[in-house]
């Protein structure tokens, strides 16, 4: 049965970056970054869940693949990404959208599938910003990813498989040798 690692955070907190040292050790490891698509529309709450079902099915298909082929996948927005990406859209963009007991089937079919491990990076709000200032990628909307870090936090710290890992107080390569140590026992 495959294993899934996912690296999970605030846009600009060094992601991509660790995954790229670890793609250079581990150059057979299935590798995903980023959402399969941007399912998440700004029009109606019946087409914001009718496209977000679509969305987790699609995705429970990605990870059956991944599990039932003995894959070892390195995520970037793993299963459980989905959930708190949905609720901070819903948080931020809809407060007045009551629709989140909707998507509850879902979500626990989802739960299903959650990563072996979760690496969560993150640093505080003034050292993203200089990273988002410093960034070649363009960066938009940082209040939504202050607010998606708080909720994720309260999310991935009452599951079990959850490492945190300050990006402010490592580099890149210290970040790659955590998530290496767990992927040695993996291969």
């Amino acid at each position: 049965m495959g294993i899934i690692v996912t690296i999970t955070g605030p846009r600009g907190v060094g992601k991509s970056t660790t995954i790229e040292i670890i793609k250079k050790n581990y150059p057979n490891i299935y590798i995903k970054e980023g959402f399969i698509k941007n399912y998440l529309p700004d029009d109606t709450p019946e087409l914001f869940l009718l496209k977000e079902k679509k969305y987790i099915l699609e995705y429970i298909e990605l990870l059956k693949k991944i599990r039932n082929e003995n894959y070892i996948a390195l995520l970037t927005r793993g299963p459980e990404e989905i959930i708190v990406y949905i609720k901070t859209i819903l948080k931020i963009n809809h407060p007045d959208w009551n629709v989140i007991h909707y998507l509850e089937e879902d979500f626990k079919k989802l739960e299903k599938f959650f990563s072996d491990k979760i690496y969560f990076l993150d640093c505080c709000d003034d050292e993203l910003k200089k990273r988002w200032i410093n960034d070649d990628k363009n960066r938009e909307n940082f209040e939504f990813w202050i607010t998606y870090r708080k909720i994720a936090n309260e999310f991935y710290c009452n599951l079990n498989n959850y490492s945190y890992i300050d990006a402010s107080k490592t580099s890149p390569n210290e970040r790659a040798a955590i998530i290496e140590e767990y992927l040695k026992g993996m291969c």
